[in-house]
Formats: structure tokens, sequence, C-alpha cells
């Protein structure tokens, strides 16, 4: 029994091993299996791998061509707008050049008829020219006169006429060409640089009434005027006789930096006005005429004609133009670019001047709220007069017209003011210097030019010349003086504007007048205006309750005040009502008859009064609208919004109103 189960346990063992020794045999072949498996992947991810980088590699290489091929064409665009731009820029600098030869041409040509006029001026004068030598009699006298100004002939025939002259005269030196070689080297010398005809004198008598004849010829063919000023004597011209002999303004009305500024030649014409102090009205006229003929001379030969279209931007550049022309040439994105970048930085510096004027230099940050606000469409109605609608312009003037003029011929009564007491008169000053400079001073340099198309700008270069400064002073205390305002300084230009917030804009009376006058008869208005302002705030002459129009006086002046009645209303027990009205086209009414006895009651100097006798009458004034204007149409009544001289003469109308109120009241109470 022992034996067999000896066997079988045996077996069992055997057995045992024999399956021990299977499964390791299997592990064995498990894991040369998952070796091999390991191996046959790890090769296949190198081959990946080697397949990727050979992928990349020939990518980056496909790349680099490109790139290169990229670089290639890029080269050869940017060579081929360089040859544009330098072929732009070649005509661009043959343009110039172009440009700067007729220039010199023409600087050369009016160098050369200055020389002559000049030389026709010296000609002119009571001065013969001194023999070189004492024993010699014979002596060379230049007497030329201008035929242009005798005949009456003035711009550019009269220039034309001296051009032909002077050729004239140049062929007669060429023939005598070779009698010239023959004289003697004193003579010679004397006649050198001389142009037009020469007159050889034996003796004393006939040169001096060659002389004589030259002069008077020259004075009766050119206009009577005062002695010349000594800036013109300075200067070597005689610019008091001859008009041809100033300087012309050919100087562009820009400086390099973009700015406005007044070209050297007005200094010139301003300068040959008479300085001596007129004691005339001619006198007055003459000088005023004369200021206004060299602003608008300038005007019509330097101004050019804009034709502002819906594509047309305020900020644009010389730059922006520049580079756009650049771009249209080469079409590159390049170039694109850079035009882009011209217009933002031409939007950004415009914008920002824009801002910095309107919030620094007036002083007045709320205005640029009008910026963001909605902007309602303007009112497409009919003007309507006596409903009647405007169907033509004709129309529209008249109805506007009798609108702002509908207190022209009404009655007035002055005996109303008899019962204000009569103010002592005051004497009046000439203006100064001072006076002149800060009233310019606080004058906004983008206020509207008038018919004049002088700016403020202007005017302040101007008047930094000590002899511009001067004649001005010199116009502005003549104006007084004789009691006279110019006729130019009546002629205006006024612009219709709608009011604001208007329910219907059917009625001439929802649209206000802007007066565009003289710039520098403005100018004198300002200096009257402040004159007066202190005249009548020392004196009394407004009435303490008394607050539009008048400096020192403000809103915050009559909200004070009202705030102060209602809280003393409270005090004792009372409540406070405001009446509140408006007295319609206040400006445009006010009676000039009336106005000259309210300035004698309140005791201004009767020079003041005489001038104001002038100031009022004889007024004029062109309707604007839109691009439209009216025939010149006379302004008998009222003051025009626009004038320094309105908000002061509408105070000193009111003023005796205000005064009998609170008489009247006074009165009653007691």
């Amino acid at each position: 029994m022992s034996s067999p189960t000896k066997t079988s346990e045996t077996q069992r063992l055997l057995e045992q091993q024999r399956k021990l020794a299977e499964e390791k045999m299997r592990e064995r072949a498990e894991k040369a299996r998952q070796r091999r498996l390991e191996e046959e992947r790890e090769k296949a991810e190198e081959e990946e791998m080697a397949q990727a980088l050979a992928a990349v590699e020939q990518a980056a290489e496909e790349e680099r061509l490109r790139e290169e091929a990229a670089a290639q064409q890029r080269l050869q665009e940017q060579e081929a707008a360089e040859r544009r731009k330098a072929a732009a820029r070649k005509r661009a600098e043959e343009k110039r050049a172009e440009e700067e030869r007729r220039k010199r041409a023409k600087e050369e040509q009016k160098a050369e008829e200055e020389r002559a006029a000049e030389a026709a001026q010296q000609a002119a004068r009571p001065t013969a020219y001194p023999s070189t030598d004492k024993e010699d009699e014979e002596v060379w006298l230049t007497a030329v006169v201008d035929e242009s100004s005798s005949e009456g002939e003035s711009g550019s025939e009269g220039e034309g006429r001296r051009g032909k002259e002077k050729e004239k005269g140049q062929e007669e030196e060429d023939e005598d060409e070779d009698e010239k070689d023959d004289e003697e080297p004193e003579t010679a010398a004397a006649t050198k640089g001389k142009t037009k005809t020469a007159c050889k004198v034996k003796s004393q008598d006939e040169r001096n009434r060659i002389r004589d004849e030259g002069i008077a010829k020259a004075e009766a063919s050119w206009p009577v005027m005062q002695e010349p000023c000594a800036h013109c004597i300075a200067a070597g011209i005689c610019c008091q006789w001859n008009p041809g002999a100033v300087e012309k303004w050919r100087t562009a009305v820009e400086n390099s930096k973009g700015k406005k500024c007044a070209p050297p030649g007005v200094y010139a014409r301003l300068a040959c006005a008479p300085r001596l102090p007129p004691a005339t009205k001619e006198g007055v006229e003459a000088l005023a005429d004369a200021i206004a003929t060299a602003f608008s001379d300038a005007w019509s030969a330097h101004s050019t004609e804009s034709k502002p279209t819906k594509r047309s931007k305020s900020w644009w550049t010389d730059e922006c133009s520049e580079t756009f022309g650049i771009y249209q040439l080469s079409r590159s994105l390049a170039d694109y670019n850079k035009f882009k970048k011209a217009c933002k930085d031409a939007k950004r510096d415009f914008f920002d001047e824009r801002i910095a004027e309107i919030a620094t230099s007036r002083k007045r940050p709320w205005d640029l709220m009008e910026w963001v606000k909605q902007r309602k469409l303007p009112p497409c109605e009919a003007i309507r007069n006596d409903d009647q609608p405007c169907h033509d312009m004709g129309d529209l003037w008249d109805a506007l017209h009798g609108t702002y003029n509908s207190a022209s011929g009404r009655e007035y009564d002055a005996s109303v003011l008899d019962e204000l007491p009569d103010e002592p008169v005051r004497e009046w000053a000439d203006f100064s210097e001072h006076e002149l400079l800060s009233a310019l001073k606080g004058c906004s340099n983008s206020s509207a030019p008038g018919p004049d198309h002088v700016t403020w700008v202007h005017l302040k270069e101007l008047l930094k010349d000590k002899h511009v400064l001067a004649l001005f002073i010199v116009l502005a205390n003549a104006c007084l003086r004789v009691g006279h305002w110019p006729r130019i300084f009546k002629e205006s230009l006024s612009v219709i504007v709608p009011k604001p917030n208007k329910p219907s804009y059917s009625v001439p009376k929802a649209f206000r007048p802007i007066v565009l006058l003289i710039t520098f008869g403005k100018l004198i208005e300002k200096m009257i205006a402040n004159r007066i302002q202190f005249d009548a705030v020392k004196h009394d002459i407004f009435h303490p309750n008394q607050l539009g129009g008048i400096r020192q006086r403000s809103t915050e002046d009559a909200g004070l005040i009202l705030t102060h009645l209602v809280r003393a209303g409270w005090v004792k027990g009372l409540q406070t009502s405001a009446l509140a009205f408006d007295i319609a086209q206040f400006f445009p009414s006010i009676n000039h008859e009336m106005f000259m006895a309210v300035l004698r009651k309140q005791g201004f100097s009767p020079v003041l009064v005489e001038f104001f006798a002038s100031y009022l009458v004889g007024r004029s004034t062109v309707y604007c609208w839109n691009t439209f204007q009216s025939d010149s149409r006379s302004a008998d009544v009222g003051v025009g919004q626009g004038s320094a001289l309105s908000p002061v003469i509408s105070g000193l109308f009111i003023a005796p109103v205000m005064k009998l109120f609170f008489t009247s009241k006074r009165r009653h109470s007691t």
C-alpha cells in the first residue's frame, strides 16, 4: 500500500514540477514575445520618428525655399517701389526746380521793376545830382516821370507800360554805347546805374528848368497827400506820391510753420499811409481807405478759391497728400501703411490742438460737450412772410430786412428823460498804445473775419510794428476828434444763423443776424466800448440792478440777488414771484435819435456824442444765407450783433428805464 501511494506522490510532485517548468517556459516565452514586441514597437517608433524628422526637414526646406522666393519677390517689389519713388521724387524735384526758376524769374522781374520805380521816384524828387567835377559845367540830370501814373494807369497795365519803357530805354542805351565809350571817366561814372532817359544840360538855369518841369508833371499826375513819414524817408522811397514804389504783398500768408502771419510787404503799404492826424472828414476817409486798400489788394493778389466737397476733411495736411501720392504711384502695402499713419497723426494733432484751444486757450471746456451731443437734422421749412411762403431769394431778403428793421420810422418820445437829472459833462482823452494792445489781446484768433478777410491773427502780427501801431492810434483818435466814422466801417455782412431750440423755423424771427465788420474797425470799436464801460461804471451811469452787458457783473450776481430777495421774503412770511419777459429784436430796434438823447442826458463828452452821430447813420449791410448774398441794404435803426459796441450801447439805452422804474417805485411807496 505504501508503494503505490509513494508512486502517486512522486507523480504528483513530478507533475507539479512539470507544471512549474511549463509555467516558467511560458513566462520566458511571454517575456521573449514582449521583448520582441517592445523591440518592434521601438523600431516602429524609430522609423516613425525618422520619417517625421525627414518630413520636418523636408517641410523646413520647402519653407526655406518659399521664404527665399518671397524674400526675392519682396526685394524685387521694393526695388520697383524705390524706382517708382525715385521717379516720383525726380519729377517732384523737377517740378519744384521749375517752380523755383519761375519764382526767381518773377522775383528778378519784380526787383527790376522796383529798381526802375525807385529810380523814377528818386529822379522826380526835387534833388539834382551834383557834378563830379566842379569845373565841368556839363551835368547829367535824370528826370524821369512815371507815365503810367500820369495817364491814370495802375496795377498790371502800369507795370506793363513801365516794362515797355524799360526795354525801349535799354535799346537806346545799346544804340548810344559807342558814344558812351568816348565819354570822360567822371561823366561815365556819374551816369552809371541810371536807367531811362538822360538829358545833357549845359547851364544851371536849364538844369533847374527841366527839374521843375519834371517835378510839376509828376505832382500833377500823382495824388496830392501829406509829406512823407520818417519811416519812408529812412527807407529811401517816396511812397507818399508814387503808388508804384510800394512793395507789393508777394509773401505767402502762412509761414514755414503753417501759422498765419503778416507778409513784410504789408508793413511797407501801411507805412506809406499819411501818419499826420487828419483834421477833416475827408482826411479820415482817405486814411481808412488807404489801410483798407492795402488789405484788399493783398487779398486779391494771394487769395485762392476753396472748393470744399462732402469728402473734404478739416484735419487733412500736406503730409497726407504727399504720402497718398506716393501710394498711388507704388500701390505697395508699405506705402499704404505710411499713408494711414500720416492720416492718424494728422487727426490726432488736429483734434489735440482743437481740444487744447477750446479747453485751455479759451478756458471753455464745456464747449467740448457739443461734440458728443446728438446732432439733429437741420429744419427744412419755407420761410413765411405775412403767411406767404418765400419762393425766391428776393422775397427772402425782403422778409429778413423787414423783420430786422421793423423799428425803422417809429416815433419816439424823448421827454421821458426829463425826470432824470442831467449828469455833468465829462472830458474825452485820446487813446494810448496800452489801450489798443489791451483791447487786441482779448480778441479770439478763431473769430470769423469781416469783408476785408483780415483775421485777428494778422492784425496782432501787424501791430507788433511800431509804425503800424502808431498809424492805427492816429486813425482811432482822428475818428473821435473829427467826429466821423469812415464809410468802409459802416459796411457789414449779416450772416443769418438759426436760434437754438426753436419749435419752428418758418418765421424770420427764429433766425439771428450775426454782423461781420471790418476787423481793424472792430478794434477801434472795442477800444471805445472799453472806455465807455469804465466811464459808465465809474460815474454810476448804469443802475446797480442792471447786470446784462456790463463787465464785472455776471449771471452769478443775478442769481445771488434773486436768492437774497426770496430769502428776505421768507423772513417776513412773504412769497416771492418773478416775472420774466424778453424784448423781441432788442438790438435791431434801438432808435438812433433816442440813443443820442440818452448819451447827452448821461453826460458823455460832446466828442463822443458827435462821433455816434456819424457812427449810427449811413450804415448798410449785405445779408448772407448759406452761400447766397443779397444786395446792399440800408440799416438805419438798431445795432448789429457782432459789434463790440452793441452790448454797451444796449446797456446805456436801457439804463434810464431801470432808473425811472425804481424812481417811480420809491415815489409810490412813500
